[in-house]
This record gives structure tokens, C-alpha cells and sequence, in this order.
């Protein structure tokens, strides 16, 4: 597989050849003591998509964090010249048109007997080839899911609804100054009450937070939104759809649908964003990245709140803030669990290790 992140460098990936030189390294290491060291590092587990942060309430914290990089997989055997042709101009667009965006451009090569599929979020090889396959990764678990595919590739319309859409031009230039975004896409029922809840919420948090919300609706009959419609779920759905966008792009999960879309439920996940961020409880845990353009000038709009706790004689926003706590914090506390547990497994393993290497070398003398 080939690889090219924009603004980056060729990489080709040998695993064997890898794990090869990885053996000889550990083998020719004379001191025992680098033995140990070495194990250490490359065994020592490391926990995915938790940082701390102190200080920063989650919404500020989410600015400060990496984001998503979603992938543009050109699929085809390794002497299609067709594909190496197409790979050849869309890197060229990408160049052109891809600055400060969340894509990186893959070259995939269908006939490697390695090949892992659902590392581009489908379940198994493509049944026609070439192909070209727009896949999300999530950092925080490091997963793939399936968005959008060309056979052999996108137009250049479909180029430019991958880069930016109205919906998501209005994200990147309001969300700097709101403590979030609301992203509605109405359903088919006229009778909806979504519309008053969505003006109650507002109102209300308006009026009584320092940061403001803004709402910004998504037209499913704009074929410009097609990306973001496939991306976010909104084409799978005919019920009203919302979801909370934060940072530079992060989508909370799940999103609102239908009856889901309460007061009640909009309070807690926005309360989220105003507790305190911390090693379990982070930005990228509640959810992923949307492709975005995300440059200089979005970074000067932003106003950060710094820490706040949810005021003293508002009880209702404490209990929502309790709630939110709760319900944000279970969300990571398996994925700490499991680390330190293998943590504290990984420890005992190299200190056994070292005890038997430390043992053989005194019978040795």
C-alpha cells in the first residue's frame, strides 16, 4: 500500500521486513539491561484517544486535540495503470485544493494477500475494481467506516463535496464563538414539535450561558451536502435529525433522531461541553471528526471560556451536569480498565523476562 498524507512524504509499508529488523535489533543487543529497555518500549501497551488536559472545559480541550484523518482510497491491482494514473490526479488535487483538510489520499493495492479490508471500512474486497472508497477513521478506537464510493473515481463535483459543503462552510466559520453548533436536518413529519424545542433550548441557554448556541440546518435535496448526509446518517433516516457539532468538527455520538430529540436529551449533551476536561474524560471520546477544511484563520476566531461549573442557583443545569459527568466518564472507563490491566500484566511479563535473562548470565560466569 501506498501512502501520501498532504504536505507529506511516499511511505511504503513492508510489515515482515519490519518485524525482521526488529528481531536482528533485539538479537545483536549484547547488555541485558537494553534487552529490558528495549521490551519496555515496544511492548509496553499505550492507551488510544485518551490525553489529559486540565484546566479547559471539553469544548475548549477539543480545539487542542488531533483531529480525524479520514481516507480517499484509490482500490486496484498493483499494475492497473489506470488507477496509478487517476491516484496520479487526484494527489494533484489535493495538492491544490486539499490544504488544512482532514483526507489523506491512499493508493490501495487490491492483489497484496495481506490486504485488511476493514481498515477502509468495508467488509471484504470490492466486487468490481478499480474503485475509489472515501472511508472515515476514528482516532479514539481506532476504527473505519464506509462512506462513499466511485467507480473508477469521484468527479470533480464529487472532489468538491468531499472538500466543503454549505452546511459545513457555516461550521467552520461559526463555531469559534459558540460554545457548539446544532446541525438540523427535518424529517418528513409537518407536525414535528422540533422546531419549538430547538427555540426553547436556545432561548434558554442564551440567556443564561455566557457562550452561545447557533443552529444551522441541512437541506437533504442539496446534492452539495451529499458527503455530509452519507457521513453523518441523516440519507439512512426520514425522522427529523439532529446532532451537537464542537471543536474543529467533532459530530457528538449518537446523534438525536426522531422522538430522541427531547430538551432533556439536548441539555445533557450539551451540558457535556462545559464540564471539566481530564485523562477520562476527553474531547475524542464522544465522537468523530466531520472532513472539514479547518485553517489559520478558523484558529484566530476562537474564543475560549476556560473552566466553569454549571451555576450555583441553577439546580436543574447541576443535576444535567451530573448526569452528563456520569454518562461521559462510562464511556472511557472500560477502555482505562483494560490498559491498566494490561498494563500491570505487561510489567509482571518483562520483570519474569528480566529475572530469568539476569539468572541464565550468572550461571554463564
Amino acid at each position: 500500500m501506498y501512502r501520501r498524507r498532504l504536505g507529506g512524504f511516499w511511505e511504503r509499508q513492508h510489515t515482515a521486513g519490519n518485524t525482521d529488523s526488529i528481531v536482528r535489533c533485539f538479537m545483536n543487543t549484547n547488555s541485558l539491561f537494553h534487552r529490558f529497555l528495549f521490551l519496555l518500549v515496544f511492548l509496553l501497551p499505550r492507551p488510544v484517544g485518551i490525553d489529559c488536559c486540565e484546566n479547559m472545559i471539553l469544548r475548549d480541550a477539543a480545539f487542542q486535540e488531533k483531529r480525524d484523518i479520514h481516507r480517499l482510497c484509490v482500490m486496484a491491482n498493483h499494475e492497473d495503470e489506470e488507477a496509478w494514473k487517476r491516484f496520479a490526479d487526484l494527489e494533484t488535487w489535493f495538492q491544490n485544493n486539499g490544504e488544512d483538510l482532514n483526507i489523506e489520499l491512499l493508493r490501495v493495492e487490491a492483489d497484496q494477500p495481506e490486504m485488511t479490508w476493514r481498515e477502509y471500512g468495508i467488509p471484504s474486497a470490492p466486487p468490481s475494481l478499480p474503485v475509489t472508497v472515501f472511508a472515515g477513521h476514528y482516532n479514539f478506537d481506532n476504527s473505519s467506516f464506509y462512506i462513499q464510493h466511485w467507480e473508477p473515481g469521484p468527479a470533480d463535483e464529487d472532489l468538491e463535496a468531499i472538500r466543503s459543503s454549505p452546511a459545513r462552510e457555516q461550521i467552520r466559520q461559526k463555531i469559534g464563538e459558540n460554545l457548539a453548533i446544532i446541525l438540523y436536518a427535518p424529517g418528513n413529519d409537518d407536525s414535528s414539535p422540533v422546531e419549538k424545542i430547538l427555540e426553547s433550548v436556545l432561548t434558554d441557554w442564551n440567556q443564561k450561558e455566557p457562550f452561545p448556541l447557533d443552529v444551522i440546518r441541512v437541506d437533504r435535496a442539496d446534492v452539495r451536502e451529499r458527503i455530509l448526509l452519507s457521513f453523518t446518517g441523516i440519507q439512512s433516516t426520514d425522522l427529523d435529525w439532529l446532532g451537537i457539532v464542537f471543536g474543529h468538527g467533532t459530530l457528538i455520538s449518537p446523534p438525536l433522531q426522531g422522538e430522541e430529540i427531547t430538551e432533556d436529551n439536548l441539555y445533557q449533551q450539551l451540558t457535556t461541553l462545559t464540564l471539566d476536561c481530564s485523562c477520562l474524560q476527553s474531547p475524542s471520546s464522544l465522537g468523530v471528526d466531520l472532513p472539514m477544511v479547518w485553517n489559520e484563520e478558523n484558529k484566530s476566531q476562537i474564543i475560549f471560556r476556560g473552566p466553569a461549573k454549571p451555576a450555583a442557583n441553577d439546580p436543574i443545569m447541576a443535576i444535567l451536569a451530573e448526569e452528563a459527568n456520569q454518562g461521559t466518564t462510562k464511556r472511557v472507563f472500560w477502555l482505562a480498565t483494560v490498559w491498566s490491566f494490561t498494563f500491570l500484566v505487561t510489567i509482571v511479563i518483562l520483570a519474569a523476562f528480566f529475572i530469568i535473562l539476569h539468572n541464565r548470565k550468572f550461571k554463564n560466569i
